[in-house]
């Protein structure tokens, strides 16, 4: 360590103007520390030279202080579980709260330190950034969560954004795509870690006094429901004396629920509101129009562990960024599915023009690519816990989008809502419903929608009826229901309608001949949905 640090810190020295006595000082107290072999200096007197270079906003020596701090993450001699001196902590940019600052930790003041710099021109201080902060967030030898995690991801968006640099950009889409993946795949190792460190505690009862066990351990803090289905297991057990193995199987669920209970009841967890992500910002915050709810009684009380509470933020914040309002949608989206007009807006691919946030384009289309990465690989935890949170943030959001201007973002909005009904169809019903009538339906029946989401609607609706479980599920859930409507049979009927019309079904929309090849398309493929419904028709 002492190696790497010397020859940092000596480049950094050469680059230090007169006006720069504190960070001089600074780099010469730690480098005379090393030089004498007394003492080893401690991640706190490494870092704050570093910090003053960063800070200090010159190009070089912030590009080599970033550098240095990612080398020492990676090769595990700056962990930062430790706390902060005050020095370092009246230097650091902090907006947490006065009680929330005895909290911070050494990692957090570096993850705040190189965040510092997201709004940097240099092209190689923008890099080093990216470097520093997946370096962080992805070892295994620190600790990145909740504020500073956000921050990071919040740094990588910055730079995607604004940066002039093509590779630049690439790296920081790459870099935040990583960095997803590793809060993903950590909470789902830490849910299958719990699992069974629980499983484990409990040993196995003796069979002859199985159910006075289960009858003890529904006395402590099981729920009353629970209780009742003890009781009830108990009563089959005295009928059913020749099925030892169902009281052994009972008591080892009533005792996992009763220590997950507690673990619980005992964990607490801090506001979540201000744990946003605002990619597009500038130093000072700024406000970010969303139709999400804002109360925090969204957010579940209690987490198993930090991993699942960064998972939650991170998704949270995801779901938040991909409902930024863009000036035009906003003004278009009472008449959208109505106005004549609407059909000629619908058909912008690119980013709008005039706006008042040109990065809310981008950063949409950003977290809504992020979100389809999210669903394509989620595991258990992920499909198990995130329901109510899909619901409540991700299908507003999906709602929203998909009746935008911007094909664009419908294309990808529409790809989310495929993977989105094939992994949680069994939780969405009503959700699916809304998306299908008012949206898919809405869009094809219209004869002011423009061809490019016709085209859209009709590739999703493709993907749901060549699936048979899909659709039968929605024939199943909905047709056979007496409280639902029939939603198999409008969908029968409007994309029938479509297949007898052929070309004319879109003449109404854009009548032109660049447009020519892509409704012989289309008419193929409605061909091959409506085979596919027949198909399935036949089989129920």
């Amino acid at each position: 360590m002492e190696t790497l640090v010397e020859r940092s810190y000596s480049k950094i020295r050469k680059l230090t103007g007169r006006a720069q006595k504190e960070l001089r000082d600074a780099l010469d107290g730690v480098l005379a520390k090393i030089a004498g072999k007394t003492a080893r200096p401690d991640e706190a007197e490494i870092f704050y030279p570093l910090c003053l270079a960063i800070l200090g906003r010159q190009p070089k020596q912030a590009s080599q202080a970033l550098d240095c701090i990612e080398k020492l993450i990676s090769y595990g001699y700056l962990r930062g579980a430790g706390p902060v001196d005050a020095a370092t902590m009246a230097k650091l940019p902090l907006k947490e709260k006065d009680e929330d600052a005895a909290k911070v930790t050494l990692m957090d003041a570096i993850v705040t330190c190189i965040c510092s710099c997201n709004d940097h021109h240099d092209e190689e201080v923008q890099l080093q950034v990216l470097k520093a902060v997946l370096q962080a967030v992805t070892s295994r030898t620190c600790e990145v969560h909740e504020h500073s995690l956000l921050k990071s991801v919040r740094a990588c968006y910055h730079i995607h954004l604004v940066s002039k640099n093509t590779m630049n950009q690439t790296v920081a889409k790459a870099t935040l795509q990583q960095m997803v993946n590793v809060v993903f795949q950590r909470m789902e190792h830490m849910e299958e870690t719990l699992h069974a460190n629980d499983v484990a505690a409990v040993p196995p009862p003796p069979e002859a006094v199985a159910s006075v066990e289960v009858r003890e351990d529904s006395n402590h803090s099981l729920p009353d429901d629970a209780a009742d289905g003890v009781d009830a297991a108990e009563k089959a057990e005295s009928d059913h004396a020749m099925y030892p193995d169902v009281a052994r199987t009972l008591h080892l669920h009533a005792a996992v629920l009763h220590r997950v209970h507690t673990r619980l009841a005992n964990s607490s967890t801090a506001d979540l509101v201000s744990d946003d992500i605002d990619p597009s910002s500038s130093p000072a915050p700024t406000t970010t129009t969303t139709s999400a709810p804002t109360s925090t009684s969204h957010a579940p009380s209690t987490f198993p562990s930090l991993y699942h509470k960064d998972a939650f933020l991170l998704f949270r914040s995801l779901c938040r960024i991909s409902m930024r309002s863009l000036a035009e949608d906003s003004a278009a989206a009472a008449t959208a599915m109505t106005s004549s007009s609407s059909s000629a807006a619908a058909t912008s691919a690119g980013p709008p023009q005039g706006s008042d946030d040109p990065f809310a384009f981008q950063s949409k289309l950003v977290s809504l690519d992020l979100l389809l990465s999210i669903l394509n690989g989620g595991g258990p935890t992920f499909r198990d816990r995130f329901v109510t949170l899909i619901k409540q943030y991700l299908c507003v959001s999906l709602l929203q989008n998909c009746t935008s201007n911007y094909t664009q973002i419908v294309e990808l909005s529409l790809r989310v809502f495929v993977v989105l009904i094939a992994q949680f169809k069994a939780h969405l019903k009503s959700e699916m419903e809304v998306f299908i009538t008012h949206i898919f339906l809405g869009l094809l029946e219209s004869d002011n929608s423009s061809l490019e989401h016709k085209l859209l609607v009709l590739e999703v609706l493709k993907q749901i009826c060549l699936d048979g479980s899909i659709l039968g599920e929605i024939f199943l859930n909905y047709d056979c229901d007496w409280n639902s409507m029939d939603l198999f049979k409008r969908i029968v009927d409007a994309i029938s309608k479509i297949a007898k019309g052929g070309k004319k079904s879109f003449e109404s929309t854009q009548p032109t001949s660049s447009n020519a090849a892509k409704q012989a398309s289309k008419v193929q493929d409605t061909a091959l949905v409506v085979k596919g419904i027949v198909d399935l028709i036949v089989q129920i």
